[in-house]
């Protein structure tokens, strides 16, 4: 039984392998832009505002980023909900993080000494649109 688990997870990592080196030399159609933020983060100028979807790793990623020197907003245990936890801003900060359009969120990034900002409630349709084509 072991050995037929064993060549079943051989055969699936290869054909993993295999599709995914297909487009290994396919560019990145957005590779000038990932450079771009990767050296504002480098510089201190960037923000990771991420989004956290509960059970999918969001505590991890929180983890890491401050195990990884960035500036995130710390543990509140008086809080309640989602507020102070995960990398996810005090509820009173939340508003100015959270809430508003495009300039707000954008004002409060270059004041921020944030460098990762959790989002574990429903984004605002300002934000959500700047990401959609």
């Amino acid at each position: 039984m072991a050995a037929e688990a064993a060549a079943k997870k051989r055969r699936e990592l290869s054909s993993c392998v295999l599709s995914g080196g297909k487009d290994a030399g396919a560019a990145d159609p957005h590779a000038d832009e990932k450079a771009r933020l990767r050296a504002e983060m480098a510089a201190g100028r960037g923000t990771a505002y991420f989004v956290h979807i509960q059970n999918a790793g969001g505590t991890s990623m929180c983890k890491m980023a401050q195990r990884n020197g960035l500036a995130a907003p710390q543990e509140s245990p008086e809080e309640s909900g989602v507020f102070g936890r995960n990398c996810n801003p005090s509820s009173a900060e939340a508003k100015r993080i959270w809430k508003g359009d495009v300039a707000a969120q954008r004002a409060w990034r270059q004041g921020s000494s944030y460098r990762f900002v959790a989002n574990e409630m429903a984004l605002p349709p300002q934000v959500i649109t700047l990401t959609l084509p």
